[in-house]
């Protein structure tokens, strides 16, 4: 499929436009919660069972989409009690060492309440066998560099590692060819969205092997709204 800049610009009018509720003599009606603004983004001729062919990144946008950030950091010693001094929910390693004989219903719940999980590197040993088969089937693992900004150093600033997260979306192609990330939403500028959204078509095509050959279809939309077709975007 040809991506075009103009034609992502029109989609994201066009599912602006059609997310306020429009009647002749009515007024304008437009929903009371902030919908999300999602790209839909369909891959086609990518052998999944390559693991050459599944990415798996967090990628940070132009500006900020998850304000508050949702997320919980792992950590020990210091810098836990930093976590816990600007105010995030934390997980210690007395709670990693003990997950496995929780319950699973309340480990679950745990790992639903956050979007991101931001953990200590020297943690990671405790992480996967405690958290990783709750954690890995909804995309939730920690990524290290240099694909991902949630395995931090000992030594990182914290607040500006979790700081970071306001912007970052993840890019997850493991088993299935479809994937929908946040772009933006609705009380952001129109502008900052198309940015957002050019910056990360862009680089989903890089990473893609056949870039836009490797795309069957584009839609952008609202949480309520239609999917609008980038391929149909730009007609009258």
């Amino acid at each position: 499929m040809k991506v075009d800049d103009q034609d992502i610009r029109s989609a994201i009018k066009k599912a602006l436009d059609g997310s306020v509720w429009k009647k002749e003599k009515k007024k304008d009606k437009v929903r009371k919660f902030n919908e999300a603004i999602e790209l839909i983004v369909n891959i086609r001729d990518l052998d999944l069972k390559d693991p050459n062919n599944r990415l798996s990144i967090e990628y940070a946008l132009p500006h900020p989409i998850n304000d508050p950030v949702k997320a919980c950091v792992i950590a020990d010693g210091d810098m836990l009690m930093q976590a816990k001094t600007l105010g995030y929910d934390t997980i210690d390693k007395d709670w990693l060492q003990n997950a496995r004989t929780m319950e699973k219903r309340l480990v679950k719940k745990m790992c639903k309440k956050y979007k991101f999980f931001i953990a200590r590197a020297d943690l990671m040993r405790l992480v996967a066998p405690s958290l990783g088969r709750y954690l890995a089937p909804v995309n939730k693992m920690p990524i290290p560099q240099p694909n991902g900004f949630s395995v931090i150093a000992p030594t990182s600033n914290l607040k500006d590692s979790v700081d970071k997260f306001k912007s970052v979306t993840r890019i997850i192609i493991k088993k299935a060819p479809l994937i929908q990330l946040k772009i933006g939403h609705k009380k952001m500028n129109e502008e900052q969205i198309i940015e957002n959204a050019l910056a990360l078509v862009h680089f989903l095509l890089q990473k893609l092997p056949r870039g836009q050959d490797n795309i069957r279809s584009l839609f952008v939309k609202t949480t309520m709204g239609h999917p609008i077709n980038l391929a149909k975007a730009g007609e009258a």
